[in-house]
């Protein structure tokens, strides 16, 4: 809780940006933004990813007492508006890497890497907390609470659905199929949040955000995997066509694509390169972006993958632009 109270900065500069709450160097308008922005976000289901967002913007100047006055306020107007079980997912994705990605970077001075593992391994463990609570509460086992309540949801999609199941699957054998893959779906959606909002938080302000956590930008085009991944990776895409046992198959899976998605960001990480070596910013960068993610997914994932022994920055840095 020690480094909690002292998120944004050290005590001198939280209080200089109290100070500048009080002395109105911020309009009003501005000021009041981090305690409501986030619960908006989130309850727009379309920016509901970039929720945690704005208190990590607002991270550069809010201390202890703001940041807990702003966490509480969007708590409580999503509880309101949405109810309990919208507020505790708004928790999650919201309010946990609102706090602690910027906790980690600008406080304990982490680098991104481990910046980014540990808020996404803060989330999984707060939604687990609460999932055991109410796990206990109605004498259920998490994993069976989550199957009954998928098989009615995709009992409810059939009745209102005209369109069968795939395959000629029965929703038991859906829902079943869909748990095998839930630890793997949580962990990436995670990362897409902590990622996305990471990307986002660098943009708005990038002269601020080297200044307060010391990391240079230039990681944006040059980060990389461990180059250990690679073994686990091929292990557990090894093992996902070798059945030996049921629940190797869905250990082996879940692992694979979740290390999958790392080397996706690496290759985001490669096409940002290249993206700067010809001179392309704004509208049509992000619009690259946007056709790669959703078209292009295998080119993505084997530009990250195969980095290990091409090299494809040195090449491209070999050649004149």
């Amino acid at each position: 809780m020690s480094e909690i109270a002292e998120m944004s900065s050290p005590s001198t500069e939280s209080s200089n940006s109290s100070q500048l709450f009080k002395k109105g160097k911020l309009p009003f308008w501005v000021a009041v933004v981090p305690f409501f922005l986030s619960s908006v976000f989130y309850m727009s289901a379309f920016f509901t990813i970039f929720s945690s967002l704005p208190l990590m913007i607002f991270s550069y100047r809010m201390n202890i007492k703001q940041t807990l006055v702003a966490v509480l306020s969007n708590v409580t107007i999503v509880f309101l508006v949405s109810g309990l079980q919208s507020a505790v997912i708004f928790s999650c994705v919201g309010i946990v890497p609102g706090v602690f990605l910027p906790l980690f970077l600008f406080r304990s001075h982490w680098s991104v890497d481990r910046s980014v593992i540990f808020t996404l391994g803060t989330m999984i463990a707060w939604a687990g907390m609460f999932l055991a609570g109410y796990s206990l509460l109605v004498h259920m086992a998490p994993w069976k609470l989550f199957e009954s309540e998928l098989l009615v949801l995709v009992e409810q999609i059939q009745k209102l659905s005209t369109a069968q199941l795939p395959e000629g699957l029965s929703p038991k054998e859906l829902t079943q199929m869909v748990l095998n893959e839930l630890p793997s779906g949580i962990v990436i959606f995670g990362l897409i949040v902590v990622w996305s909002n990471l990307m986002l938080l660098i943009r708005t302000n990038p002269v601020e955000f080297q200044k307060r956590s010391q990391v240079s930008l230039s990681f944006l085009t040059e980060w990389k995997t461990p180059e250990w991944f690679v073994w686990p990776t091929i292990m557990s895409g090894a093992l996902m066509f070798f059945e030996v046992q049921p629940w190797i198959t869905v250990v082996s899976t879940n692992l694979f694509k979740i290390l999958m998605a790392f080397y996706a960001l690496q290759g985001l990480s490669i096409l940002a390169f290249i993206f700067d070596r010809l001179n392309i910013f704004g509208f049509l960068r992000s619009l690259i972006y946007l056709m790669v993610f959703l078209t292009m997914m295998p080119l993505l994932l084997g530009l990250g993958f195969f980095d290990l022994w091409f090299d494809f920055r040195e090449k491209i840095r070999r050649k004149p632009v």
